[in-house]
């Protein structure tokens, strides 16, 4: 093989070399590129919400600011003084070792303790009841969520987190670093212990600085809050 033979052939070797390179280093720019999502895609679990099949009763507090809503099945619902529907929906997530991840509960019973509190409570996966307290103000614009479970089994807990649905889009981000983000928003954020608002003047909710959770994590897609336990 003479020297212009071998030159041409470490020529074409070189070259390809490069363009593997080239091929390799641009998959792995894609691939870090790619969302990585640290949320539970809830939407692939079935609820395990059972509707009553009696006649459906909807327990109702007023204030001046919004009206709270729980169907006799547990659905929450959040509105304005005019019907417009801000929060669309509260839901139980858990996800305990060696179960599959369960949204809501079973044997749901509802209660209206008093003229500021509704209670729900449920039974969860892996033989866990949950009992939720939803406590209004009437000349307050807040209402305050309180969340407890009892363990009739051993279960080693991985994630237990109450969902909370919108019905009006993400307007503010308030993040762990103290910046304010307004407008562009990134498919998901990690909070920590900072907030969100969604929506605007009356028709809009504010959750800010919860030091009660371990954290809050946002879907903006889908404006979803998941206020995990601490």
């Amino acid at each position: 093989m003479n020297a212009k033979k071998m030159f041409l052939i470490l020529m074409v070797l070189a070259i390809t070399g490069i363009l593997l390179l080239n091929l390799w280093l641009m998959a792995g720019y894609r691939i870090t590129r790619q969302a990585i999502s640290y949320l539970p895609d809830i939407s692939v679990y079935n609820s395990d919400i059972i509707q009553n099949q009696e006649k459906t009763v909807t327990y109702t507090i007023k204030s001046l600011y919004y009206a709270l809503e729980v169907n006799s099945s547990g659905k929450v619902t959040v509105k304005t003084p005019d019907n417009e529907v801000i929060m669309s929906d509260l839901t139980f997530f858990s996800d305990y070792e060696d179960h599959q991840p369960s949204l809501g509960f079973r044997d749901t019973e509802v209660r209206k303790e008093n003229d500021s509190t509704i209670s729900i409570r449920g039974e969860g996966a892996s033989e866990t009841i949950v009992n939720i307290m939803l406590k209004a103000r009437s000349n307050f614009p807040e209402f305050e969520i309180s969340i407890s479970t009892e363990y009739y089994s051993d279960v080693i807990v991985k994630r237990e987190a109450l969902v909370a649905a919108f019905a009006i889009p993400v307007s503010e981000i308030y993040r762990k670093n103290r910046k304010t983000d307004n407008e562009k928003f990134e498919a998901e954020y990690w909070l920590d212990k900072q907030g969100v608002r969604f929506g605007h003047g009356s028709k809009s909710a504010l959750i800010y600085h919860n030091t009660a959770v371990s954290s809050l994590q946002l879907n903006t897609t889908n404006n979803i809050l998941l206020k995990f336990r601490k």
